[in-house]
């Protein structure tokens, strides 16, 4: 059998298999499932993204301070440094990510999740740094797809998605609230028994997985589209692919990183969208790793520093709320421009409320505002990017900003690593924070395109956004 024909023979075999998911009558009841499995997803996503980062003072003093015999800003510092190895797994997930595009969204709603745990068990278990270091690694691969919020965003009305993707985040990340009650449960003001704090998380995320692979379908709007290149016969996709004079619909036949890249340089509003997350995480991303030893620097103690945290998952979900409410009503860039600002300054309140000694839970007020803030502005320029691509490569071109970002990633971590050794970690952060933010919002405002309503199922078609 020839190349050709095992490809056809493989994507026939795909389209009776997608026919057969499409013909599926779904019950009444299912809109409400997917979105309490989405929300679910969305708890263990959070906890598995934060909880390093909540027990980071404890384990820079095991593995370096005491382990190596350096300070704790220098313990600080070579973290940042082998940052960069987690880079090339950013790239590799870049090329994983796409793979739904393809095969579907729900296979991997269920392996990402069941990844964060496997990630997340290493973590727990490591005795020696590079170990740990090993399970932090698994675990991002894993978190960085964010497939439950595809799902959210495939199932909304166009005029309500905003909403439900701000509800369903907002009601799922009050279960990091999870976190410092293990650190109240399991450390106490004890830092060296950090690793417990671990333990319920995995467990959660492993039944949350299972969930998923039982409870969830194939979603929709993939499946439209899927069946709808499939249909058409293998010759007269690659001819079209050749000979269209429509260059951008003739690309909606394809997936995967390289034709997202291709599609995003030909069009200006994508090209801007990724410049501006680009510029936007690489100056700012500072703000979201050393919230916690910025108070272990300002002399907080481990039961303070927990009662700090208790206060991250209220703030974070009433940001999350309010701004689903503000990007269907004034627009998404103005929630990105709002939030991305905010950020700065709330930032700058955190950090004068722990070295002045105020009550830790309003410290930790000002920890979650200025966090969900900074991640309210990139998750809003996410979803202009999801709201400017056509379904055929709309993972595959949210992988695709993973590429600039890895260049520009390495060139913060190395500004960290030195900025570390110099000055405090609050001003080591907003030196490089407060001009690439600020220039970020400005770019936003006057190079992109609004895409509040933006109808999914005719991007990349008629309606084709305009390129360059």
């Amino acid at each position: 059998m020839s190349k050709l024909e095992r490809i056809k023979e493989r994507e026939q075999k795909q389209l009776a298999v997608l026919r057969k998911k499409a013909a599926r009558p779904s019950y009444a009841a299912y809109p409400i499932v997917i979105f309490v499995v989405a929300i679910l997803i969305h708890i263990v996503d959070e906890i598995a993204s934060l909880i390093g980062n909540n027990i980071k003072s404890s384990m820079v003093e095991e593995f370096f301070v005491r382990g190596q015999g350096v300070t704790f800003n220098e313990g600080l510092s070579t973290l940042a440094a082998l940052g960069i190895v987690s880079l090339p797994i950013m790239l590799l997930a870049a090329f994983y990510k796409p793979l739904s595009d393809k095969y579907g969204r729900k296979p991997f709603l269920v392996i990402n999740t069941m990844g964060m745990a496997v990630g997340m068990l290493i973590s727990m278990f490591a005795k020696t740094f590079p170990v740990y270091f090993a399970g932090t690694l698994i675990s991002t691969f894993f978190i960085a797809h964010d497939m439950q919020v595809i799902y959210i965003l495939e199932i909304a009305p166009p005029d309500k998605r905003a909403r439900w993707y701000g509800i369903s985040k907002a009601i799922g990340t009050l279960g990091f609230v999870l976190v410092p009650l293990m650190r109240q449960a399991f450390m106490g003001d004890d830092p060296t028994r950090w690793r417990l704090v671990y333990l319920v998380p995995i467990i959660m995320t492993i039944v949350f997985s299972l969930l998923a692979l039982i409870l969830a379908k194939e979603s929709d709007v993939f499946l439209k589209d899927r069946i709808s290149i499939l249909e058409k016969p293998y010759e007269q996709r690659i001819e079209e692919s050749r000979l269209a004079i429509d260059q951008k619909k003739a690309d909606r036949n394809k997936s995967g990183i390289i034709a997202a890249l291709k599609y995003i340089l030909k069009n200006r509003q994508l090209r801007w969208i990724v410049i501006v997350v680009a510029l936007y995480y690489v100056t700012g991303m500072g703000l979201t790793s050393y919230y916690e030893p910025i108070m272990y620097a300002a002399q907080m103690s481990t039961e303070n520093i927990t009662k700090a945290l208790f206060m991250y998952g209220f703030m974070f979900a009433a940001i999350l709320f309010i701004a689903g409410f503000i990007a269907d009503r004034f627009g998404r860039k103005a929630t990105v421009v709002l939030f991305g600002t905010l950020s700065l300054a709330l930032f700058g309140m955190f950090v004068f409320a722990a070295y002045k000694g105020w009550n830790p839970y309003l410290v930790g007020a000002f920890y979650g505002l200025y966090i969900g803030s900074f991640w309210q502005g990139g998750d809003y320029l996410s979803i202009m990017l999801t709201e400017s691509t056509p379904t055929s490569m709309r993972t595959s071109a949210m992988s695709a900003m993973f590429i600039p970002l890895l260049f520009a990633g390495i060139l913060s971590m190395i500004y960290m690593t030195i900025a570390l050794r110099l000055t405090s970690i609050h001003n080591a952060i907003l030196y490089i924070a407060v001009p690439g933010i600020l220039l970020a919002m400005v770019l936003c405002l006057f190079k992109i395109k609004e895409t509040k309503g933006a109808d999914l199922t005719t991007i990349g078609r008629e309606d084709e956004i305009t390129s360059i």
